[in-house]
Order: structure tokens, then C-alpha cells, then sequence
């Protein structure tokens, strides 16, 4: 990966951590791990995203580990994922999904 991108990755990481930062409620939850994904897939959705931050959050309190999928190019949350591995997208994502295509989340 040429140096410019890996300094551009990074710095949109750092913007994803303030924000997450900003946003939370208590001192028991911190960022543990961010990952960036160029291309990533959500299992079993047949729905892939490019440029995507993904971190994992940590309750140390309660134990309980989550993450919080970002657009790496918008910086909006898209989705969480609970303790349990189930994906809630977020309305305003939905949305824009439904902007692109009326029938893509049809069931």
C-alpha cells in the first residue's frame, strides 16, 4: 500500500476513534482494535461495502465485547454488532440502500 493512502487510512481511523470517543456514555467501554477493510462482505447478505472501519469496543465492567462498522469515506456509523454476533444496521443506512434500489432489502 503506498505511503500516502496508509497516512490517509490512518488519519481516517483516528477520526472514527474521536468520534466514538465522543459518543460514549460511560468510562467502562473503550476502543480495543480498529480495523480498516478495502473490500468487505456482510456474511450471508450478499451486501458488500468498500472502505470500512470496523471497531471493537470492550466493556470491561460487564465483559461484554461489541464492535462499530464506519464508513472509512463518510465517517457514519453503519451498523453495530452485539455481544451476540447480530448486525443492526442503522435506519439512515437503510435508507440510502433503499435510495439506490426500492427492492434491494425486499424480503
Amino acid at each position: 500500500m503506498p505511503k500516502q493512502n496508509e497516512k490517509e487510512i490512518m488519519q481516517k481511523m483516528i477520526e472514527v476513534a474521536n468520534l466514538i470517543e465522543q459518543d460514549k456514555n460511560d468510562q467502562t467501554t473503550s476502543v480495543e482494535d480498529m480495523l480498516y477493510y478495502q473490500n468487505f462482505e456482510f456474511k450471508g447478505s450478499g451486501l458488500a461495502e468498500k472502505h470500512l472501519i470496523i471497531a471493537k469496543i470492550v466493556n470491561e465492567k460487564e465483559s461484554i465485547t461489541t464492535y462499530q462498522i464506519y464508513s472509512a469515506d463518510a465517517k457514519e456509523l453503519i451498523a453495530t454488532v452485539n455481544e451476540k454476533g447480530k448486525i443492526h444496521f442503522r435506519a439512515e443506512y437503510l435508507e440510502a440502500l433503499r435510495e439506490i434500489d426500492e427492492n434491494y432489502l425486499k424480503c
